[in-house]
């Protein structure tokens, strides 16, 4: 009986992530505005539609949950960030949205839909108090405002992520190139209240791309 009780739990969670992937990959295949169709989750997960409603009950619900299981699988890697300096944190996070901008888009489309439950901040509690430890040990400015901070550069990451392809395309500059100047000029915003001075965004050669005419 118990390993019956076992295999029907894992075969829950695998389920259960196959909807959550299957969400993740039609958000980047069809973009925020398109929402989230439940029929074709369902159709790409190859799960029954009546087991979303049932396990999830809303696509929030998917949404959150999708959100959730992509941090906890970076749980570890993100606590180890947290001993490290400003610049290899912020290196770390603008690599891991530009492999996967998808998670962005979930944010903004959570946002959007004025889900009064949903926490856009991940990990709030544990960085303000890697915030507090740097600003004591004189990494940051002793008037630098942890929470604002914070909350900036994810409204800066989740924006500049969700709407990045659309700028490329607007601008004609390359991503790679785009997210060298956006980041490098943020760091040099955050560098007004950061002792620490080593770069907060990484640094490659540029090369020169056209602007698209009109």
């Amino acid at each position: 009986m118990h390993e019956v009780t076992n295999a029907k739990r894992a075969a829950r969670e695998a389920a259960e992530r196959a909807l959550q992937d299957a969400a993740l990959r039609l958000l980047r295949r069809d973009g925020v505005l398109a929402g989230l169709n439940m029929q074709e989750v369902s159709d790409e997960a190859s799960v029954n539609r009546g087991l979303i409603h049932r396990w999830f009950g809303s696509r929030q619900a998917l949404l959150r949950s999708a959100l959730r299981s992509r941090q906890e699988r970076l749980g570890s890697e993100v606590a180890a960030r947290f001993e490290q300096s400003p610049a290899s944190r912020t290196e770390w996070a603008v690599r891991q949205y530009v492999e996967d901008p998808s998670y962005a888009q979930m944010v903004m489309l959570l946002a959007l839909d004025g889900d009064e439950s949903f926490e856009p901040v991940p990990y709030l509690q544990r960085r303000l108090e890697a915030f507090d430890a740097e600003i004591a040990a004189g990494v940051w400015s002793a008037d630098a405002d942890p929470l604002a901070l914070t909350l900036l550069w994810d409204v800066i990451l989740d924006g500049y992520f969700t709407m990045r392809s659309a700028l490329v395309g607007q601008t004609g500059v390359a991503a790679a190139d785009l997210d060298e100047r956006v980041f490098a000029t943020v760091g040099r915003l955050f560098g007004a209240v950061l002792n620490d001075t080593r770069p907060v965004a990484p640094r490659r050669r540029r090369q020169a791309r056209k602007r698209p005419a009109g």
